[in-house]
C-alpha cells in the first residue's frame, strides 16, 4: 500500500518548509517591529533618518531558536530515511521504525523550543513583527509533520499484521494480500479503525 508510506515524505516536506521560515526567522531582526525601530534575536536597529544598528548578545531565546532549527533539519533527514527505509524486510523497518520515532521526538521538542522563544521574546515586547510571525508558523509546520510522521508510525504495525504491503484490490468488495488471502474491504477498514483507538 503506497499511500501510508507517503507519510513520513510529506513531514519531510513540512519539517523542511519549517526549516526554511526558521532560518529567516532567526537570522532576520524584524522580531518586534515600530515605526521608530525593530530589533531580533542578534541586532537592535533604530531608523529615524539613519539606520543605525547594534549586535545584541545571543540571549536564551536565540538559543532556543538555533537548537529548535537544528532539531528540526535532523528531523526532517530522519523522516526522508523512515520513508526511503520501509520495505517488507523486518530489520529495515526496525531502523525505519526508530528513524520514524527519534523525527517525531526531534519535530515535537523543536515545536517545544520554538514556542519557549517565542513566549520568552514575546513577554518582553507586545509588537511583533514578521520574523516572529515566521517562527510561529514554522512551530505550527514542525507539530504538523510530527503528527503526519507519528500517524505513519501508528499505521506502520497495523499494515505488517494485516499483510498488506502488496495491497491489490482485485475486485470491488475483495483486497488480495500477500498472504494469498482474500479480505473484505469493508472489514478491513473497520479493523484498522477500532485498532488505532
Amino acid at each position: 500500500m503506497a499511500f501510508p508510506r507517503v507519510f513520513p515524505f510529506i513531514g519531510a516536506i513540512v519539517a523542511i518548509a519549517a526549516v526554511g521560515l526558521t532560518i529567516i526567522g532567526v537570522s532576520t531582526d524584524y522580531w518586534f517591529s515600530t515605526t521608530i525601530f525593530h530589533s531580533g534575536l542578534w541586532r537592535h536597529c533604530t531608523s529615524d533618518t539613519n539606520t543605525i544598528c547594534s549586535e545584541l548578545k545571543a540571549p536564551q531565546s536565540s538559543e532556543m531558536a538555533i537548537s529548535a532549527l537544528v532539531a528540526m533539519a535532523v528531523a526532517a533527514l530522519l523522516a526522508i530515511i523512515s520513508g526511503v527505509l520501509y520495505n517488507k524486510t523486518d530489520g529495515s523497518n526496525n531502523v525505519a521504525r526508530l528513524c520514524g520515532s527519534l523525527s517525531v521526538i526531534l519535530l515535537f521538542s523543536s515545536g517545544i523550543l520554538i514556542a519557549a522563544s517565542l513566549m520568552r521574546y514575546f513577554s518582553v515586547h507586545v509588537e511583533t513583527g514578521y520574523s516572529f510571525t515566521l517562527m510561529t508558523i514554522a512551530q505550527f509546520l514542525s507539530f504538523m509533520a510530527a503528527i503526519l510522521i507519528a500517524h505513519w508510525m501508528e499505521i506502520l504495525p497495523l499494515l505488517e499484521l494485516q499483510g498488506l504491503e502488496d495491497y491489490r484490490p482485485y475486485h470491488k468488495n475483495l483486497a488480495y494480500n500477500s498472504a494469498s488471502e482474500y479480505l473484505d474491504h469493508d472489514r478491513l477498514i473497520h479493523l484498522t479503525i477500532v485498532d488505532m483507538f
